[in-house]
């Protein structure tokens, strides 16, 4: 029972005891008229009924006063009490750079860097109007001890840039092509003209630069450049695909083949002008095309998108949600993202409004590669983490499987003006089969890594070797793993919370309380006049016994 439903119970009892004492004195009154009259004629005066509905609603509202609600627990998480990852530092950390993009191949990895200060916005075939000068940007390449092969892009800590045929170029998407070359796409401005374009960085399989060319944005209905968001999957057919979109104006998928022409082009959509920002800002740290079965398939807006490999659309389907994170799971596009749902409740005793709490979701989501359909969908439910006293906002993002086909998502966040950093490891099976969840802290090694973190949304690279959790994060300075056996991910996942229900009942008691609360005024004014009408038939009898008596 809630600690406020007592004093509403003790109000209800007070309501009781005063329609009795209202009661009595009506019978008090008319106790003469009692002594003359049918007993079952007495019983069934309006101030009798009224006091029979009162305190039958009376009874019936506190009864649903008494009706437990959804009880909103806080998961609070000990420090002392939860495994702290295990962190070091390899050459891929590079904590000087914000942002990153990573691709693995076998025991090879890639990564792309920048600190994304190339600011230049603009119509076409101008000048740079803000600045790229404190941009910094480099190309690794590493084998699979994490050592360097060879690296893009000067290596002084206060100049790593990527310099090529008198352009600076800002690498933000890279992958390798079928023949063991790389394309990156990115940013560049020309050195000579200070003219800035989008532009894709050739680069030969020992790490040489051979050709920078410009993705003309004009051509896909662009009438200018703002701040955009950059993919790039390498294909098959030798080629490879791009992905534009822009806050404002869009996105556009272009197909090149293995000789680099274009093959074919095809524009998602036209932005969301000045609600573009808000649009787009899970684009900036999520990857949002994918290649896999022969279909690309692509996230964008809340939608998402198949195409063929000749770039025939083969479905669309709407996400219900907000997205944080999107892997491709064998034959499954496997999401993941969070919402929070506001409650229905009572300001007062009498009135309905927004509860102050709600309830978080993160939730799980497979979809068919062939048709888009759903084939499981998966809510947690919970509705506040602490940690160390301090709230945690926990964001959804990773996804990865392991031999056996269960999925795991990691959610991550930080307390507030905190070092510290908490990960939450939640376990489904191929079904989505919620089989159990544990937490793990650390703690960034400065502030540095703190922002970035922050900045990205905690964008990671994450997947399991042998018994560990890996966490590739090449714009921090930690090289971060947990060991499974570390991990208690046997557990129950909580009851749903019933929306439904919980509001039924809210309104259920907002409804016999504003009845009572109306029937109750309607009594009081029922006695006031009664009392008025029987002081004036009181009166009317005294004058007409005036002659008798005298």
């Amino acid at each position: 029972m809630e600690l406020f439903a007592i004093p509403i119970c003790l109000g209800m009892i007070a309501i009781l005891l005063t329609t009795v004492f209202l009661y009595r004195r009506s019978y008090e009154r008319r106790v003469n008229e009692v002594l003359q009259t049918n007993v079952r004629r007495m019983l069934l005066t309006p101030t009798a009924v009224f006091s029979l509905v009162l305190a039958l609603l009376t009874a019936v509202t506190a009864v649903f006063q008494l009706v437990p609600r959804y009880t909103f627990e806080t998961t609070s998480i000990d420090p002392d009490s939860v495994p702290t990852i295990n962190d070091s530092t390899l050459p891929f950390n590079q904590p000087s750079y914000r942002y990153y993009d990573m691709k693995r191949y076998g025991d090879h990895t890639i990564v792309a860097y920048t600190n994304q200060q190339f600011h230049c916005l603009g119509e076409f075939n101008t000048v740079c109007n803000w600045s790229y000068d404190s941009s910094r940007s480099q190309i690794s390449y590493f084998d699979s001890d994490m050592n360097e092969v060879w690296t893009i892009g000067t290596t002084e800590e206060t100049d790593r840039t990527i310099l090529f045929d008198q352009h600076r170029f800002d690498a933000r998407a890279i992958d390798r092509l079928a023949d063991g070359s790389f394309v990156a796409f990115g940013r560049a401005a020309d050195l000579d003209t200070e003219i800035f374009y989008e532009a894709l960085l050739m680069i030969d399989s020992a790490g040489t630069m051979v050709e920078i060319r410009y993705v003309e944005l004009q051509n896909y209905d662009y009438w200018t450049r703002g701040t955009g968001a950059y993919d790039i999957v390498g294909t098959a057919d030798g080629g490879f695909t791009i992905k534009y979109a822009d806050a404002y104006f869009g996105s556009v998928i272009i197909h090149y083949g293995s000789s680099f022409e274009e093959v074919w082009h095809v524009r998602l959509d036209d932005g969301q002008g000045g609600d573009g920002y808000v649009g787009y800002s899970q684009s900036d740290d999520l990857e949002t095309l994918r290649f896999a079965n022969q279909t690309y398939i692509v996230l964008v807006l809340g939608v998402l998108y198949s195409y063929s490999e000749d770039g025939l659309l083969l479905w669309r389907q709407t996400v219900g949600f907000n997205v944080t994170g999107f892997a491709i799971v064998q034959d499954q596009i496997i999401l993941t993202g969070q919402e929070t749902l506001r409650l229905k409740g009572s300001e007062s005793i009498a009135f309905m409004g927004d509860v102050a709490v709600g309830v978080r979701v993160i939730r799980l989501e497979a979809r068919n590669i062939a048709d888009g359909s759903v084939a499981f969908c998966t809510d947690y439910q919970y509705v506040r983490v602490v940690y160390a006293n301090a709230s945690v906002n926990l964001i959804s993002k990773q996804i990865f499987a392991d031999e056996s086909g269960n999925l795991y998502v990691v959610a991550a966040g930080s307390p507030y003006q905190s070092q510290s950093y908490v990960l939450w490891i939640l376990k489904f099976s191929s079904t989505g089969v919620f089989l159990g969840d544990d937490f793990v802290d650390g703690n960034y090694l400065t502030q540095e890594n703190r922002d970035h973190a922050s900045y990205t949304n905690n964008k990671a690279d994450v997947a399991i070797e042998g018994d560990q959790i890996v966490f590739y994060t090449p714009n921090l300075s930690l090289h971060r793993s947990i060991s499974m056996s570390d991990l208690a991910l046997e557990n129950e996942m909580p009851l749903p919370f019933k929306f439904g229900t919980y509001e039924l009942v809210i309104r259920l008691r907002v409804a016999f309380v504003q009845a009572l609360l109306a029937v109750y005024g309607l009594l009081i004014a029922y006695m006031i006049v009664d009392r008025y009408r029987q002081d004036g038939l009181q009166e009317k009898i005294n004058r007409e016994r005036e002659p008798y008596d005298e």
